[in-house]
């Protein structure tokens, strides 16, 4: 299989820079810069590392293109799957603890990793590792939300007592987190740092409930009803 070095040596040193262990699961850096799409560095819950570039449409962050690295026993990056506006392509699939790939495709991963190598050196040239700097959340913002969207059943449901799904939202990113219990309260002050998902419950005027999730990498948030989940 083939490996991505230069991907690796790049995003290690901007880890460095900014102090994040990229090693640990649920470790994240979003970083930007001037005239480009914000770069987004994820260690996802499996061990596999996430790269991507965020770009902003209708005010929602869409990853273009978003590559998936299994980080093998001497921490050698293999690409193995790419998520674009085109759709997703896997080029290999893990074993169920994800410690090993069981099997891939030999041409379409050499080709990901091919790209993820011109990606890396697009990288340093265009001096992120220089001029990059810290993704700051917007006042009020207690974390990203990433893509944001509505099941249809929510918008319905909104649209029946003439709210919008900006005031729960609002009310979600900056910490207030609605009707839940205390304990699940609890879980999501731990897991603000990029840990675990966020879950909101709301009430609408009409008595529905409504929950508001965002998921543990931040990517996207959601709004739907109980029964959609």
């Amino acid at each position: 299989m083939n490996t991505a070095p230069k991907m690796k040596a790049v995003i290690e040193e901007l880890a460095a820079k900014h102090s994040i262990d990229i090693y640990t699961p649920g470790a994240t850096l979003r970083l930007e810069m001037k005239g480009f799409d914000q770069l987004r560095i994820d260690c996802l819950p499996n061990g596999c590392i996430s790269v991507a570039h965020l770009f902003e449409a209708q005010g929602h962050k869409i990853p273009e293109p978003d590559v998936a690295f299994f980080v093998d026993a001497q921490r050698d990056w293999v690409p193995i799957d790419i998520t674009q506006s085109a759709g997703y392509i896997a080029c290999a699939k893990l074993s169920d603890d994800a410690k090993t790939i069981v099997r891939y495709d030999s041409q379409g991963q050499a080709d990901l990793a091919d790209f993820c190598e011109i990606w890396a050196q697009n990288l340093r040239d265009q001096g992120w590792l220089e001029n990059a700097v810290k993704h700051q959340l917007p006042v009020n913002h207690r974390f990203d939300l990433g893509q944001v969207v509505a099941t249809p059943g929510a918008l319905d449901a909104l649209e029946k007592t003439g709210q919008t799904p900006d005031e729960f939202i609002s009310r979600h990113v900056s910490g207030d987190w609605g009707k839940l219990p205390p304990e699940d309260k609890q879980s999501n002050a731990e897991a603000l740092d990029g840990s675990g998902r966020l879950v909101s419950a709301y009430h609408l005027n009409d008595g529905t409930k409504i929950w508001v999730i965002s998921e543990w990498d931040r990517s996207r948030t959601t709004l739907l009803l109980p029964s959609e989940y």
